[in-house]
């Protein structure tokens, strides 16, 4: 069974398969009524050093800031295309709104209401709403050309 471990951790992209392979060889020896290799110093030994070699640092997201905006509005705003206007204006409600991409693309027509000062969204399902009652998001007009609001009114 060391053997068979030892090949999966040089053959396998993760710990998972590792893990699942001692599981299901200690389930068949169980269920047979013979003796556990699992049990083994060795084996355990093999399994712990799996966990280490085969673990990855979590990559964690980098997060936006208004410079990255400011050269998405300067690169794509005054675009003809559509497709690149739309992907303006989702990264940009996405930014101002605090939204997540699923709470974005929940948006209809109907949750949109404009007001001279600042649009109000209405996002009915929101993966923090635990009760889906719903909740407003108030996004306020500026007066540059790196405006949401104006950049959705158009």
């Amino acid at each position: 069974m060391g053997l068979y471990l030892q090949h999966l951790i040089e053959s396998s992209e993760g710990f998972s398969s590792v893990d699942t392979a001692f599981y299901s060889i200690k389930w068949a020896h169980r269920i047979a009524g013979v003796t556990d290799p699992s049990e083994s110093e060795l084996v355990k030994s093999i399994l712990e050093g799996a966990k280490r070699i085969l673990s990855r640092p979590k990559k964690k997201k980098e997060p936006v800031d208004s410079n990255s905006m400011i050269k998405l509005f300067d690169k794509y705003q005054d675009r003809n295309s559509l497709k690149e206007v739309r992907l303006l204006l989702m990264c940009s409600l996405m930014y101002t709104g605090f939204l997540r991409f699923n709470e974005l693309c929940n948006i209809t027509a109907k949750d949109i209401v404009f007001h001279t000062s600042h649009v109000n969204i209405f996002i009915r399902k929101s993966k923090t709403d635990c009760y889906r009652y719903g909740n407003n998001v108030v996004i306020s007009r500026l007066d540059s050309s790196y405006c949401p609001v104006k950049l959705l009114q158009s």
